[in-house]
């Protein structure tokens, strides 16, 4: 064993191994709301966050198992190289020292591959922002390369994945098109993603947005020819790009038309008013960052960072990444976070995604479904790389309208209907003009199709029962009819989502349920139907009104505020490969709005005169977070807003943005953060900031403007709710949990400048043009309130009397924590703790990789019967048949620090078992970032220990502490621990005086005294084996009656801990080898020199083992020994010169304490030779 980790720890697959280090990676890919499945799923990296509730099986049902931190030492991983010169602040010029840092790098990378030999491939390089480049090469280098002389410091490139018609009037599209008269012309938007599909019929540009274009096919080609890359021109639309994850110039989105759909979103330029899709900004130009391989799953980092860069080389003036990572970390140290800072500070602004999570306890497993308790608001997810300051993160709304696809019937009339995910879709089985026949064919049965001519023809069925339509595309293509038309049940409502498969050229798709009786009526009665493919159509969507349940609510860890401003997410109907359209939901799909509104504002900007920079970035997205409408919760009536957290700033509204004549931002913020108030963390129930008005100085804008001032002060509401934890369908306790709503803080009192406001009751203020203006705010909180809340809000300037319509209202959001913010739990509590959250923090015997038939995962002192847990049963002996213990923890915040070490019952340290450290590159301790239950996660694995100290003796017997230790990510953070009590017990119980007593019926009464030493785990089970029959007694039983005088009895107890003994009445020729035993297998199938045979031994407790096999004339080919272990396991393969036949597979097994030796029963292996 090493010194803190036991065996096992390095032998886990390189899965398990993968999912530890980098889990914290995930995806804000969308729903397509045409599909019944996740997309993009890699369950090694990432994991699909969709608005459907996920898949949870398969996860909190395995047996727990210890997970190592290190890939193998051959494992190509691809690594960033950050090497220690400046790297070029600007994109423009500097071509000689561009090239000086260049050569640096390839001379590195020389040295790698001639000097030291090492095996690597060289990918992109970066001098721009970050000074490195970027390439695979194994694992076992990467400690090397860091000691290199030139070398920062080396990161490994974690994997990301990507995450109409109303939406465009809920932000005010529509509104600047038509009153300002801008389109995006001039403007270019980067769109960082899975590639764009240029030949689309929507991706076009006016004969205006042409002529004001900032590319076109000449003078763009000056600047390809400065690139590092052979990227080229597309079309007037899609002036440049590249695929950098295959380094090719094919950007066609080939395996997911996520980023074709975003780019519909900013800027496609249809005339079809409902089929087609016109973009936020349909005269801006399209980059084509394609970061996503045509060939895996996911995105390289330094191929992002690759995209982000040339996006800058480009002239970008905004850049979308509708990707990112659920719960991440802010760091600014984060290659990808770091290029994000450096194209803000280019003057580009970044729009990304809030991601897709809702809050980290968000489960839709039967197991875990129970509320947020209140004690932890730390429920935030926002995703990196949006929560970086330096982007402009997006949350996400519903649409108000669906797109909904129809076929006509014959009387002109449209059948609205839902599609569902497939290569096929129903307009594909027509051909131009084509009318088909319907035909109907009851529940779609094999039976239901008998007698009909369905060939060519389309069947329409209703649904039998929910998931029966799975079975109708497989009758339906063997009777050669073209697609399926499901009614659902009444009880899954119009348009239901089916569970038809993707996977066919049978397309299915469900109609609304009064129409679909209809038809079925009408086929049912003789009426012969033919339909042809329909227009669109737009329908009211069921959750209009409302914030999508899925976008991910803040704050991050440092307590940021994030995300910053909301846009349309959900049911967005845009672009996608082939001329084709389709319906995604997700902040993927909010995200490109916002990106196609900062090139509208942008444009105003540079029109204006305002220069290009970062400055210009910071005040577009300034007016666009103040201009933002707050979004009211309808279940509060629409009477209180939705909390900051969830909503930002609130809705877009894009006109408001262009025209308000008045910023307002927190004076004292850096100008990335000004457009929100970051309080932090707040120790008295005093609340103070100072807000900044500027009156802008354009020509339009009024002399003076007069505001009524108003503040909404919230925080999270809250409600006791009765919680049955272990799922007994008992009440267990009554917690206070979060409602995910807000309420208003009664009692409190606030000022602005000494003048009383509320929600209610404005101050107001008249800030005159050209002008600043101070406004300091102070807000006494309510004696009696509560700590460890959020207090959180906004500060709504409206106009006075008449100039509502002319002047938009400006708003800014504020938040804080009020209490201490390292104070809520870091990691759940133990599974026996009255505030657990998911019972799966405890310790667990660890059985060892050798043992592939497993042990079930029960807690220490876990009584499967009782459904109790007491901690005199929380013990283990250095004899059990394990290898000792492991931790499995929840972390419910995000936390820099976990460390384990064991305590004696006086508190001294007597072994340290790790930080984590040895799985990390840099040597530093893993970061784990909360657990996102929307994907799965519910745990973590810990350390093991073997029962030992430092100086790799087995401690003496006594009770014991195996210490979680951990660190929030926030400055100044304390540690927290969580301590799990273990008792050494290497006592087994004792079994005497055995009798055996004649009764006056003639039965024979066995009897013997049994009891565990004192201060021992205590009896869990016992066996008795008569004339060496089992017989099945309880714990404690110390009686038996039989009907015959037994001529052998063995007693054997065991204990909590796992020790176990036993004692002999009578003749000793009944031992067994089950007495030893709890499992011996031996391999049945035949046996080659490719195909090795397995042996494995399981003990009731630690052995000797002697293991020999035996050739089919006796003779000794092979002999096994391994001493004081439970499990002896054997991998064999013959030898070319052995004969074929039967091999005799023995094991003798000697207890440790007392010498006796048992030999098992032969068993046989077949040896088949060529």
């Amino acid at each position: 064993m090493t010194k803190s980790k036991l065996k096992a720890f390095k032998v886990m697959t390189t899965a398990a191994v993968t999912s530890l280090l980098l889990s914290s990676i995930t995806v804000f890919a969308e729903t397509n709301d045409t599909s019944t499945e996740s997309q993009l799923t890699n369950q090694v990296f990432e994991s699909n966050l969709t608005e459907a509730t996920t898949d949870e099986t398969g996860t909190v049902d395995q047996a727990h198992k210890p997970v190592d931190t290190q890939y193998a030492p051959n494992d190509s991983v691809r690594v960033i190289v950050e090497m220690t010169g400046e790297p070029v602040h600007s994109a423009k010029g500097n071509e000689s020292e561009k090239k000086k840092l260049k050569q640096a790098q390839k001379s590195l990378i020389q040295e790698m591959k001639e000097t030291k030999k090492w095996n690597v491939k060289e990918r992109h390089h970066f001098v721009t922002g970050i000074n490195g480049f970027s390439m695979d090469t194994e694992f076992k280098n990467i400690k090397e390369i860091e000691k290199l002389s030139g070398v920062a410091s080396v990161h490994i490139a974690v994997t990301y994945q990507q995450t109409m018609s109303t939406s465009k009037s809920m932000v005010q599209a529509k509104k600047v098109w038509e009153e300002f008269g801008y389109h995006g012309e001039g403007m270019v938007v980067a769109v960082v993603d899975t590639g764009v599909d240029y030949r689309h019929q929507d991706l076009t540009m006016s004969d205006r947005g042409k002529a004001k274009a900032k590319w076109n096919s000449t003078n763009i080609q000056e600047k390809l020819a400065e690139t590092a890359v052979e990227d080229r021109w597309y079309s007037d639309k899609v002036p440049a790009g590249y695929d950098w994850a295959d380094r090719d110039q094919d950007v066609l989105p080939y395996a997911t038309s996520h980023g074709m759909h975003v780019a519909g979103t900013i800027g496609a330029n249809g005339t079809d008013e409902i089929d087609g899709v016109k973009g936020i900004a349909p005269d801006v130009q399209i980059l084509v960052e394609k970061v996503f391989s045509d060939y895996w799953n996911g995105a390289f980092a330094d191929d992002i960072i690759a995209g982000i860069n040339h996006a800058v080389e480009m002239d970008a003036d905004v850049i979308n990444l509708s990707l990112g990572s659920d719960a991440d970390f802010v760091d600014e140290n984060n290659p990808i976070q770091k290029a994000v800072r450096i194209a803000t500070e280019q003057g580009v602004l970044v729009v990304a995604a809030g991601g897709n999570a809702f809050y980290s306890t968000k489960s839709g497993s039967v197991t875990y479904n129970h509320p947020p308790y209140a004690q932890n608001p730390d429920i935030g997810v926002v995703g990196a790389p949006g929560s970086s300051p330096y982007a402009l993160q997006v949350a996400s709304y519903e649409n108000d309208k669906i797109h909904m696809d129809t076929l006509t019937l014959p009387d002109g009339k449209p059948l609205i209907y839902k599609r569902h995910a497939g290569s096929v879709q129903m307009a594909d089985v027509f051909a131009p003009g084509e009318e088909i026949e319907l035909v109907y064919v009851g529940y779609g049965r094999t039976e239901d199709f008998a007698g009909k001519d369905v060939k060519g023809k389309i069947v329409v069925a209703e649904q039998q029962w929910a998931g029966s339509e799975q079975y109708i595309q497989s009758p339906t293509q063997q009777n050669q009819a073209k697609g399926v038309i499901m009614v659902p049940l009444d009880t899954l409502g119009n348009y239901a989502k089916l569970l038809f498969s993707p996977y066919g050229n049978i397309p299915g798709i469900s109609t609304g349920i009064a129409e679909g009786k209809d038809l079925i009526q009408r086929l049912k009665s003789g009426e012969k139907i033919k339909v042809k493919v329909g227009k669109g159509t737009l329908i009211d969507n069921n959750t209009k009104g409302t914030m999508s349940a899925f976008s991910s609510i803040g704050a991050p860890h440092t307590l940021d505020f994030k995300p910053e401003i909301t846009a349309p997410g959900g049911k967005i109907y845009s672009t996608v490969m082939d001329n084709k359209y389709d319906t995604y939901s997700g902040t993927s799909m909010a995200s490109p709005h916002v990106a196609g509104a900062g090139a509208l504002v942008l444009q105003s900007l540079y029109e204006k005169g305002v220069t290009r920079g970062s400055d210009a970035i910071y005040r577009a997205k300034t007016a666009l977070m103040n201009t933002a409408q707050i979004l009211m919760d309808p279940t509060t009536e629409s009477k209180i807003p939705y909390s900051p957290r969830k909503q930002g700033s609130g809705m877009m509204q894009i006109a408001n943005a262009l025209k308000t004549p008045v910023l307002v931002k927190d004076k004292f913020a850096k100008p990335e953060n000004a457009a929100a108030v970051e309080l932090k963390e707040i120790k008295q129930d005093k609340v103070k900031f100072m807000l900044e008005l500027e009156a802008l100085t354009g020509k339009s804008s009024q002399e003076e403007i007069t505001y009524d001032v108003y503040l909404d002060l919230l925080t999270d509401d809250t409600e006791q709710k009765d919680l049955d934890l272990n799922r007994d369908g008992k009440i267990d306790k009554t917690m206070e949990v979060l409602k995910l709503t807000s309420k208003r803080v009664e009692g409190a009192t606030a000022k602005i400048n000494g003048k009383d406001f509320s929600d209610k009751t404005p101050a107001t203020f008249t800030v005159k043009k050209g002008h600043l203006q101070d406004l300091e705010v102070d807000i006494k909180l309510p004696d009696g309130l509560k700590k460890n809340i959020f207090v959180e809000g906004f500060v709504r300037f409206v106009p006075k009397n008449g100039d509502q319509a002319s002047i938009p209202s400006l708003t800014i959001p504020y938040m804080a924590f009020y209490g201490d913010w390292d104070q809520p739990q870091n990691l759940d509590a133990p599974m026996w703790d009255k505030n657990a959250f998911l019972q799966e923090t405890a310790l667990f015997p660890y059985y060892g990789n050798k043992n592939w038939l497993g042990k079930p995962a029960i807690a220490l002192g876990y009584d499967k019967v009782t459904k109790t847990f007491a901690e005199e049963r929380m013990a283990n002996s250095p004899h059990a048949a394990n290898q000792g213990v492991y931790s499995m923890f929840t972390t419910l915040r995000n936390v820099k620090l976990v460390q384990m070490y064991i305590e004696d019952a006086s508190g001294n340290r007597v072994r340290y078992l790790g930080d984590y450290s040895q799985g990390t590159i840099t040597g530093e301790p893993w970061k784990f970032r909360k657990n996102v239950m929307t994907r799965s996660e519910y745990f973590n694995p810990g350390y093991g220990w073997d029962l030992k100290s430092e100086d790799g003796k087995y401690v003496p017997d006594g009770k014991y502490q195996f210490i979680i230790e951990s660190t929030l990510d926030y400055e100044g953070a304390r540690p927290q621990t969580i301590k799990l009590p273990i008792s050494v017990d290497s006592v087994a119980p004792k079994v005497e005086n055995i009798q055996v007593n004649k009764t006056p019926e003639n039965k024979y009464l066995i009897s013997w005294d049994m009891k565990d030493n004192a201060g021992g785990s205590g009896l869990t089970k016992s066996m008795v084996y008569v004339d060496g029959i089992y017989k099945p007694i309880s714990a404690t039983q110390s009686s038996l009656i039989v009907n015959t005088e037994p001529k052998s009895v063995i007693v054997v107890p065991f204990d909590w801990a796992g020790n176990v003994t036993f004692e002999i009445y009578g003749d000793h020729s009944y031992l067994n080898e089950f007495l030893f035993l709890s499992a011996w297998d031996v391999w049945a199938r035949p046996i080659t020199q490719k195909e090795p045979g397995h042996i494995l031994g399981i003990g009731l407790k630690k052995l000797n083992w002697t293991i020999t096999i035996q050739d089919p004339e006796g003779k000794v080919v092979h002999t096994y020994k391994e001493a004081n272990t439970e499990t002896a396991y054997i991998k064999w393969t013959p030898s070319a010169d052995l004969p074929s036949g039967k091999y005799k597979v023995i094991a003798e097994m000697e207890e440790i304490e007392t010498g006796l030796k048992i030999t098992t029963k032969p068993r046989y292996m077949t040896v088949v030779q060529p």
